[in-house]
This record gives structure tokens, C-alpha cells and sequence, in this order.
């Protein structure tokens, strides 16, 4: 014989309880009649033995059959659901819900919670038709649902910094805004932080990095490194070092180029190699520079139009902001004293 499950449920809202203790004999056997709300009697019915064991609930004129001979807690919760949303007429539940029924307000069951049959289900209840559901909870039909429970006003988009971004916005970066006041020009493939006019990259270097830097693609990108570590080809350089093009170079040393530096006490770059205190002590002058270089205070040239030269010989594109040895980019020129620079 098998040990069969009681059932104890609440009816009509706590008013009387129902405790059914199934009946262990072969014959078909009732018991735990209680009345329902509507005057129907709820039993627990069983009848057999061993493999030929059956059980079931009965409603008045329903019927709740079990699979098994011991009736599971969702068959018992189906055959409460009948005898409390019974109603008045004896009728039975059409819309069970929980320990209740939707019948009687013509509405639908949302997660055990009876809800307006024009509601969308959300979470533990409805949503009103001017909203939608957005991680189990109602926000504005108008808006955008981004996930992980963040969500964006009308005509906004959600970008992956965070930020809830105009749907008017020309570009957006890796995750930010471009301000709408600074249209980008449309031929980057990608901008920076600070978006605008000036992070546009002419050819031959059309990608515009996240960092303001022009390259020839995505995979070209300086490396990201920790702030106060100036990136540096491959690696980045130590807290108040500087890159020369692609080197590493302590403070108060300059650039030369060509890999080559020279160190404090003689900073002048001499043609054809070798270091002084100043272009006159270089025995063979310092370097000629072409048709648009520029020549840098150490004797360095640093070549493109409209480059900068920085005092420590460190060559930095147009538009840039010499800070100690290193530079800030023309579209996050303002150098902040935690070693990163910003747009404004």
C-alpha cells in the first residue's frame, strides 16, 4: 500500500480549512468532505490496492484525476483552485490562480496573481496598455528595454557604456554619446570618447581608436594601458617615462628618433648620431629637417602637417597638447593630475 499525501488548503479566503486523510482500502472510499464556498463538497476519493491503486478529487459535479495513486501538491492545488472559485452559481474555475480564481473579474492569472485580461503579465503582476514589460517590471511602452533591468526614454538608444543615447546621434563610439553639437564627419569607421569634427581621420589612416588615435584599422589601435603608463607600440611605458617613437625614455631624457635618445645633461640630438649640451657643441650641426618638419628645441624633426613638437623632442600629431613628455590627443586635450587626459 502507499503512503498518499494530506491536503490541507485554505477555502474561501481562510474561512474553513480542509485537512484530507486518504482512506487505505481496496474499496472506493471518500473522505474529507468540506464545503466550498458555493456549497459544493470537496472529497478525497480512492479505490484499489498496490498497482490497481487509483485516486482522485471530486468538486461536486469535477473531477480532478491523479497520475499516481499518491496525488501531487498541483493536482490538490487544481482541485482548491475548483472548489474556491466556484462561485455563487457552483460553477466551476476556469481561471485558477493561486489559492484563487480569475473567473469572477475576467481577467488572466499572471505568476499566481489574477491580472486585467488586457494587462501584459510582468514579474508578479500586469503591465497597463502604455507600458511594456522589461525585466519583470513595467516600464513606458515608449521606451527601450537595454536588459540587466536599465532602460531608455523615447527616442533614446541604449549604447554599452550605460549611457541612454540619442537616436539622432551621427556615430556612437564603443560605448559613449557622441554630443550632438559636434556631428561627427562620417568617415570614421569608429570615434573616440570625445566624438566631434576633430576626431575624424583623413586617409591614409581612416579608423579613428577609441583614444583619439588615427590608424589604419581597428587592429592598428594603441594598446590600452593603465592610466599614467603612456602606451608605446606594444608595450606601455613606466609612470613619468615618455614613448619616442616606439622607445621608452626616462624623464628628463629626449627624443631623437630612430630609436635613438639622449640623456639629460646633453638633450641636443647631433646629425649623424651622438648627444651634446647644445647645437653648437655638435661638431657636424644638428639634423636638417625636410620641407615640412619641423625642428624641435633638441634637433629633432618631427614630420606630418601641423605636428607638434613637444620640449622633449616627442613628436605629437596636430592639434595635440604637450603635458611633461607626453601629449594629450586634440580630442581629449585637458590633462587631469590622475595622469589621463579628457575632452573638457
Amino acid at each position: 500500500m502507499h503512503d498518499r499525501p494530506n491536503l490541507r488548503t485554505l477555502v474561501g479566503g481562510g474561512a474553513a480549512a480542509i485537512v484530507g486523510l486518504w482512506a487505505s482500502t481496496a474499496a472506493a472510499t471518500c473522505s474529507n468532505t468540506a464545503t466550498c464556498p458555493n456549497g459544493a463538497q470537496l472529497r478525497a476519493c480512492c479505490t484499489g490496492t498496490g498497482n490497481s491503486c487509483s485516486c482522485w478529487y471530486e468538486v461536486g459535479s469535477q473531477t480532478v484525476s491523479c497520475a499516481a495513486c499518491g496525488c501531487s501538491q498541483a493536482e490538490a492545488q487544481r482541485a482548491t483552485d475548483l472548489c474556491v472559485g466556484g462561485g455563487s452559481t457552483g460553477s466551476s474555475c476556469n481561471t485558477p490562480c493561486g489559492g484563487g480564481c480569475c473567473d469572477d473579474s475576467g481577467g488572466k492569472c499572471c505568476n499566481g496573481t489574477c491580472i486585467q485580461a488586457n494587462q501584459v503579465c510582468c514579474g508578479g503582476g500586469g503591465c497597463a496598455n502604455t507600458e511594456q514589460c522589461c525585466d519583470n517590471r513595467c516600464i513606458p511602452a515608449s521606451a527601450t528595454c537595454c536588459g540587466l533591468g536599465r532602460f531608455c526614454p523615447a527616442e533614446n538608444l541604449c549604447v554599452g557604456s550605460g549611457q541612454c543615447c540619442s537616436a539622432a546621434t551621427p556615430l556612437l563610439s564603443n560605448g559613449f554619446c557622441c554630443p550632438p553639437d559636434q556631428p561627427s564627419c562620417g568617415t570614421c569607421d569608429t570615434v573616440g570618447p570625445a566624438c566631434g569634427a576633430d576626431s575624424c581621420c583623413p586617409s591614409p589612416l581612416p579608423f579613428c581608436c577609441q583614444n583619439g588615435v588615427c590608424a589604419t584599422n581597428a587592429e592598428e589601435c594603441p594598446i590600452t594601458c593603465l592610466i599614467g603608463h603612456p602606451p608605446c607600440g606594444t608595450a606601455c611605458c613606466g609612470v613619468g617615462q615618455s614613448c619616442c617613437e616606439g622607445v621608452c625614455i626616462d624623464e628628463g631624457a629626449s627624443c631623437c628618433g630612430n630609436q635613438t635618445t639622449c640623456p639629460a645633461g646633453q638633450p641636443v640630438c647631433c646629425q649623424g648620431g651622438g648627444c651634446a649640451a647644445s647645437a653648437e657643441e655638435c661638431a657636424g650641426g644638428v639634423e636638417n629637417c625636410s620641407l615640412g618638419s619641423i625642428t624641435c628645441s633638441n634637433g629633432h624633426c618631427c614630420s606630418g602637417g601641423g605636428a607638434v613638437c613637444c620640449p622633449n623632442g616627442v613628436c605629437a600629431p596636430k592639434g595635440a597638447v604637450c603635458v611633461g613628455g607626453s601629449y594629450c590627443p586634440a580630442v581629449a586635450p585637458k590633462y587631469c593630475e590622475a595622469g589621463f587626459c579628457v575632452p573638457n
